[in-house]
């Protein structure tokens, strides 16, 4: 680990900031470590190429856009229809469709109409839970669209359910293309840039808090309400991390343990260096951090996991963003984990069969795996096999990928289950109460192995439900809860198709709405290393 621009060690504020950058060479990989992680078929063709994706709350499906402006795509609706708008600059009459609700468990696609094109777009759930898009390409740069929670649906609908374009006021003051939004904790929504966009607005329009932005190498705290930037961090070493160099970034879950004042920014990939770099400090002072990961990584995602890893996954070891610009896909995820020491925090995983290159997404699903979806590096559609070592074809099929967790681990006593919370709908400062079990036996697999009695240990988090874009996942965060009391009755069990002595716990949730802001999260009970089975989903209001 190399620390760079480190200032002098001496006492800092109450909240802390860190990045931490990982760097990487080409020398530097290392040997597949065999059965960690299993890949699955999601469906073949999902219709469209996922440029934008994001889990829906509640239903746990996922919400699939593409551009509408890249020609045909694979799907039409059922009844024909077709959009018409006279404000298009290229075309006024298309009758594919380039919007989707995907199950991802039983492959079912309900095709909905977006009437804008949404490339360079981003977007957030709001807290009612609807789905919040905005920005786009060409007559979309200004123009918003909310998808309601009744559209989560792939059952048919009677009535047309589909995104809802705003009227008059709704518009964004200026246009933005390929820009970052960021959920506020009152619920708005802060849109930063864009190309040729140097400024930033709230959306819905109404304007003592601090963000922290960065771009390129540079990074700074930002205080919104009063415009001002509260200071500027170190540069990051190496080369610039913004498209076209094509990294990725996330913010390291918030614990309760410390009053969630650390906060760490990791930063990996890019072009040339593709390197993985963390930043911690305080309002003070901060401190950045080297790493090296084991395979460089251009046009990566990074999804963080119930269990506090961060999984990396999707991209090319050459070259940089756009069309037909990425060369030598990774087909192998890697894992993080950013409480082993520096050196041993990487493990790369098994292998996809299928490139994920520009225009790719990865999400979070409610089983504990990450969803993989799109792949488009050309201007319009093609779905031709390659012609040279950059002409990857669109991507129709859907994948997830299961990471290993723990539960093959002696001793770990598999993934737990969530059998009940007490409320779904939760004030700050509120207390819910979480009953838990183990994983049912499965007839076709031998129990979880369990040969010693040591104490178990848990960690309960909350993970937001993110719009995965161009590399980012925007909103997307990870909080961990402070369990006021775990009940230690014997080891829980079903008997006749009910559970004996349900373990339970008291989660206290965070008191302000700068660590949660206000919005749907996934639980996860989380068992010696184990995320449960599934999640159960909580509206913070």
């Amino acid at each position: 680990m190399e620390f760079w621009n480190a200032p002098s060690r001496r006492k800092c504020g109450q909240w802390s900031l860190v990045i931490i950058v990982v760097a990487i060479g080409l020398s530097s990989l290392q040997a597949v470590d065999a059965g960690l992680g299993e890949w699955r078929l999601v469906t073949k063709n999902a219709g469209i190429s996922a440029m934008h994706a994001a889990v829906a709350p509640v239903l746990g499906t996922v919400v699939l856009l593409h551009q509408t402006k890249t020609g045909p795509s694979n799907i039409t609706f059922p009844d024909g229809r077709c959009r018409n708008i006279t404000y298009d600059l290229l075309l006024k009459t298309v009758c594919y469709v380039h919007s989707v609700i995907l199950d991802p468990t039983s492959e079912v696609v309900r095709p909905i109409m977006v009437m804008t094109d949404t490339q360079g777009s981003s977007g957030q759930f709001l807290g009612e839970g609807s789905l919040s898009q905005t920005g786009g390409d060409l007559e979309g740069k200004k123009r918003t669209s909310n998808l309601s929670t009744k559209c989560y649906t792939t059952v048919a609908q009677r009535r047309y359910c589909d995104w809802v374009e705003g009227g008059n006021g709704t518009d964004l003051l200026e246009q933005r293309w390929y820009f970052t939004n960021q959920l506020l904790p009152d619920g708005r929504q802060i849109i930063v840039g864009g190309r040729q966009t140097y400024t930033l607005e709230n959306y819905p329009h109404t304007l003592h808090r601090q963000l922290y932005i960065f771009a390129n190498r540079d990074s700074i705290l930002y205080d919104y309400n009063q415009n001002v930037v509260v200071r500027k961090f170190d540069k990051i070493p190496d080369n610039p991390r913004n498209y076209p160099s094509g990294s990725s970034s996330v913010m390291l879950p918030l614990v309760y343990n410390d009053n969630f004042k650390k906060v760490e920014i990791l930063v990996c990939g890019g072009a040339a260096t593709g390197s993985v770099g963390k930043n911690e400090g305080q309002m003070e002072c901060s401190t950045s951090l080297m790493e090296t990961m084991p395979m460089p990584r251009c046009m990566g995602d990074m999804v963080i996991l119930p269990n506090l890893n961060v999984m990396l996954i999707n991209g090319v070891k050459r070259d940089y963003q756009g069309w037909k610009s990425g060369s030598e896909t990774i087909l192998n995820p890697v894992l993080y984990n950013p409480r082993k020491v520096a050196g041993n925090r990487f493990t790369v995983l098994n292998p996809t069969q299928t490139p994920r290159v520009y225009h790719s997404t990865a999400n979070l699903l409610t089983d504990g795996s990450i969803m993989v979806a799109g792949s488009n590096t050309h201007q319009y559609r093609s779905f031709q096999s390659m012609k040279s070592n950059v002409d990857f074809p669109t991507e129709l099929s859907v994948k997830a990928f299961m990471p290993p967790y723990a539960e093959n681990k002696p001793n770990s006593g598999g993934r737990p289950v969530i059998i009940s919370v007490n409320a779904t709908n939760v004030k700050y400062r509120a207390t819910i109460e979480s009953s838990t079990g183990p994983s049912p036996p499965s007839p076709f697999s031998p129990p979880p192995m369990r040969t010693v009695s040591n104490p178990d240990s848990f960690v309960f988090t909350m993970t937001s439900s993110f719009w995965s874009s161009h590399l980012f996942s925007f909103g997307q965060r990870v909080v961990t809860l402070n369990p006021l009391n775990i009940t230690t009755q014997p080891e829980s069990r079903m008997e006749n198709g009910r559970w004996v002595n349900a373990r339970t716990v008291q989660l206290r949730i965070p008191s302000h709405y700068t660590v949660l802001p206000r919005t749907y999260y996934m639980l996860w009970v989380v068992k010696n290393g184990n995320p449960s089975s599934s999640c159960a989903w909580i509206r913070i209001r």
